[in-house]
């Protein structure tokens, strides 16, 4: 076993041996999930010599055959059977690789006191009324003292259609994602290519299934499956993928997008071959073991390829999927990790649009916009992108924080000032008239006083008539149907001799027009220091 894998199992039976019965462990498609599965097998053990019995719960005929054939490696002596469809288990056997469709209805062979461990493979699925009956017929549906455990295995422990996986797990006791599997060499490196997919805006108007859903399939195929997207995925791929890349798996929409889509590589000269749920399974066997081999370069699909399929020889993918769910997202970028001889990476031709789209894209796995366009860069570049985005993303917040400190301090130095002047001793003749008046004039700037509120505003500035003079203007506020008119400045008088004569008149003049007594010098509100929503105002 691999190190982590060790580790993995560590966890695991050291969080059973500390009484949690249920817990999940989160690992990157790759990592052998099977593998270590059926290793922890025989090192968890019980104290009731009656319960030797494994039950392995999957959702996919490949994934029985699979977990099937580890098994039989890691215990020749062991009596491993498989229930599904035709084949019936006896309900005795040593380890028991079970379809959960099949299960379901052939649970009365099954003695949940002779079984010591039930594994959950794509444990993300586990929340599911299929799967609930049979963990309630086992007796570890929910947290019980039970000397059962169970263990659920997922690359995506995470549920977007809402439910949780808190109600059949009561831990996730380790992770490992793929970044960290691929930096350490345990996963193939991803070199990331992004495209801006035309008419991305429709995705926003797309109705989705259920709730925080994906599209919904039939919407998606309309916008997708159209003569000119599917021309430029080919394209693309001819340009990018064509002679350098082996194997490519090609992810769509629904089965007329698969048939499109395989119409256009062949009518390019490429041998394309695709397989769906409708498929004949011996000759979607067949298509999978040639793919395998290198005998043709293009495998296209839909709905098919994104669990537990054990392809490692694909070194490309076309995403040409669109998905708001980062779980499918990783699913199937996980079908491009797995390592094989003469495969150094895997590219991922990906399609993006804005973020409005609610799309999940490639670059939003490394905390990017998801509309971020990429040439050939590797995961480790997005990374450092990424890093550089949020660096950029920060120097512009702590600017704008310093601009709005400077303003801050620009309004409070003016009102400082204003204040300093009102209660200064008298300093001068204009400071003496301040002091005067009743109202709270407010230095716009010098030579310029400001009365102003909701319902205008009143301006005594320096008269263009010469240097002594003053002028007093006026402007009225009309709302109207929740939006806001100003009338032109009128001027009341525009020659008076001094500031003293100009603010008694001004302040005659307000007080005919202004009725809030907020403006008055001694309103009760001055007398207590400003709140940040009045600091924020000012500042606007």
């Amino acid at each position: 076993l691999r190190p982590y894998q060790e580790k993995c199992i560590d966890s695991i039976l050291t969080a059973i041996n500390n009484g949690t019965n249920r817990v999940g462990v989160s690992l990157a498609t790759g990592a052998g999930k099977t593998v270590i599965f059926s290793h922890l097998i025989d090192r968890f053990t019980v104290d009731d010599p009656l319960r030797s019995q494994t039950l392995v719960l999957v959702h996919r005929k490949e994934l029985v055959f699979q977990a099937a054939t580890h098994c039989a490696n890691a215990y020749p002596n062991k009596t491993i059977e498989i229930e599904m469809g035709k084949s019936h288990a006896s309900g005795t056997a040593d380890i028991t690789i079970a379809s959960i469709q099949s299960l379901s209805g052939r649970l009365e062979k099954y003695d949940p006191n002779s079984i010591k461990l039930v594994i959950v493979d794509e444990a993300h699925h586990a929340v599911a009324a299929s799967y609930t009956s049979i963990l309630e017929y086992l007796g570890i549906r929910h947290k019980s003292d039970s000397p059962m455990a169970l263990v659920g295995f997922s690359a995506t422990l995470s549920r977007h259609d809402g439910l949780k996986l808190g109600s059949v797990m009561d831990k996730i006791v380790y992770h490992r994602d793929f970044m960290t599997m691929v930096k350490e060499g345990w996963l193939a490196q991803l070199r990331i290519l992004t495209v801006q997919l035309k008419r991305a805006a429709q995705l926003a108007e797309l109705r989705t299934i259920g709730k925080n859903g994906d599209y919904n399939l039939q919407d998606l195929s309309a916008v997708v499956n159209t003569d000119s997207q599917v021309a430029a995925a080919v394209r693309i791929w001819l340009k990018y993928g064509a002679g350098t890349r082996k194997s490519t798996l090609v992810f769509c929409v629904d089965i007329n997008h698969v048939i499109h889509m395989t119409e256009e590589f062949r009518k390019m000269g490429i041998d394309a071959r695709y397989l769906t749920g409708n498929s004949n399974s011996v000759a979607r066997q067949q298509i999978i073991e040639e793919f395998k081999e290198g005998k043709f370069p293009v495998l296209l699909n839909c709905g098919l390829f994104t669990e537990g399929t054990d392809l490692p020889n694909i070194d490309c993918l076309l995403m040409c999927r669109p998905t708001k769910s980062r779980n499918l997202l990783m699913q199937m970028l996980g079908r491009g990790l797995r390592l094989s001889p003469n495969k150094s990476d895997c590219l991922v031709i990906d399609f993006v649009a804005g973020i409005q789209t609610g799309i999940v894209s490639t670059p939003t796995l490394f905390g990017l916009d998801p509309d971020e366009v990429v040439n050939n860069l590797t995961a480790n570049d997005l990374n450092s992108l990424a890093q550089r985005r949020k660096e950029e993303a920060e120097a512009v917040a702590a600017y704008q924080k310093e601009q709005k400190l400077k303003q801050i301090t620009e309004v409070r130095d003016l009102i400082l000032e204003q204040d300093l002047l009102i209660s200064s001793g008298v300093v001068d003749s204009i400071g003496r008239t301040l002091a005067e008046s009743r109202y709270a004039w407010v230095r716009a700037k010098p030579g310029e006083y400001i009365l102003q509120d909701s319902l205008g505003s009143t301006t005594v500035d320096k008269s263009e008539l010469g240097p002594m003079r003053w002028t007093l203007q006026h402007y009225v506020k009309i709302h109207v149907r929740g939006m806001t008119f100003r009338t032109d400045n009128r001027v009341i008088f525009d020659d008076i001799e001094d500031f003293e004569h100009a603010l008694h008149a001004s302040d005659t003049y307000a007080a005919r027009e202004f009725t809030d007594p907020l403006l008055l010098k001694n309103a009760p509100w001055r007398k207590t220091p400003a709140s940040a929503k009045q600091v924020d105002l000012l500042v606007k």
